[in-house]
Formats: structure tokens, sequence, C-alpha cells
């Protein structure tokens, strides 16, 4: 029984197409509005006073995938 039960639970987290594309397209935008406010890159609206580091980019990739994969998946329905 606790095989079936573990399948079922990783059956719940699959994800569909859409869910996918949802989430990446939320993860780019968040990744190009974040790294520009945090002016990961030259832009007209803010200046940065100190450099930037490889680890900027790399904790700003991991935000913006976890944050899309949040905002783009569904809730499950309430029975």
């Amino acid at each position: 029984m606790r095989v079936l039960a573990d399948r079922a639970r990783w059956s719940a987290l699959r994800l569909s197409v859409r869910e996918w594309t949802v989430s990446v397209l939320y993860a780019v935008g968040l990744f190009v509005v974040l790294g520009t406010v945090t002016a990961l890159w030259r832009n007209p609206l803010f200046i940065r006073m100190t450099p930037v580091t490889g680890w900027d980019f790399v904790i700003l990739g991991l935000e913006a995938l976890g944050l899309g994969l949040y905002l783009g998946v569904r809730a499950p329905p309430v029975p």
C-alpha cells in the first residue's frame, strides 16, 4: 500500500504543458524585472553602487525560477 501512496503523491506533482509554459514565462519576466530593479545590467532607471559578481546572477536566476514555478502552477481543485 505504501508504494501506491508514493505513486499517487508523485503523480500529483506532474505539471501540464500549460503550467510549464506559464512558469517559464513568469520566470523570464521576473528575471528581467528583478535584474533591472537591482541594476545588474546598465539601465537608465537605476545606478548600482557596488560591483556585480557572478553570484548575483545565480541568485537572481534561482529566485526567478522559484517564483516562476510558484506563480505558474495551478492550485489543486478543492473537493
